[in-house]
């Protein structure tokens, strides 16, 4: 009795050696999409993880609670008020992680003017407590922004992508490396 082709070992070694051929390709995109999801994760965050972005949103919130004492407290409509509104609109449009970057030292920059100009008023003693307690709660956002992991699991990602065979297997099907968070070329402006 002759069997068909589908019934034969041959047949049966031909599907198990495609199957390992095929897995290597899929295990490696899976395995380099989880070391992605992961570093972008410190980026982002998520429900139950606190993210860079996250850091840099207090920053933003901590200017806008210096314009509002600015507001208060100067003459008029300062130019220095207006330029860390400005500086606080760029940041809250910029995407990726460069821009970001770069934005919030345009902010900081900003935020220091507004603050120097503020600081060296008569103000009252509870002003002057206003003004120096939103400045350390700034600077206590840029130290978590300091010490933030991103940059450290994205560069570790990049160097997969760059140097296994598993990431060479993923670049082919479209992985790229991620964004640092560090001013861009074209974002200009510095850390």
């Amino acid at each position: 009795m002759k069997k068909g082709f589908w019934k034969t070992r041959t047949c049966a070694v031909i599907a198990m050696c495609a199957m390992i051929v095929l897995s290597v390709p899929v295990g490696a995109c899976v395995s380099v999409s989880r070391e992605r999801d992961s570093a972008e994760q410190s980026y982002t965050g998520s429900d139950s993880t606190w993210g860079l972005s996250d850091d840099v949103l207090l920053c933003s919130s901590a200017a806008a609670n210096l314009m509002t004492l600015g507001a208060r407290l100067l003459p008029g409509e300062s130019e220095e008020t207006a330029a860390l509104a400005r500086a606080r609109e760029e940041l809250n449009a910029a995407v990726a992680p460069g821009e970001k970057c770069a934005a919030l030292s345009k902010l900081t920059d900003r935020f220091h003017a507004l603050y120097g100009k503020l600081s060296a008023m008569d103000l009252s003693e509870k002003d002057r407590q206003d003004c120096d307690g939103v400045l350390a709660d700034y600077n206590a956002d840029l130290d978590m922004i300091s010490r933030s992991e991103y940059n450290r699991e994205a560069a570790a990602f990049n160097s997969i992508l760059e140097t296994t065979p598993g990431g060479a297997i993923a670049s082919v099907f479209g992985a790229r490396p991620l964004e640092l968070f560090a001013p861009t070329d074209n974002a200009g402006g510095e850390p």
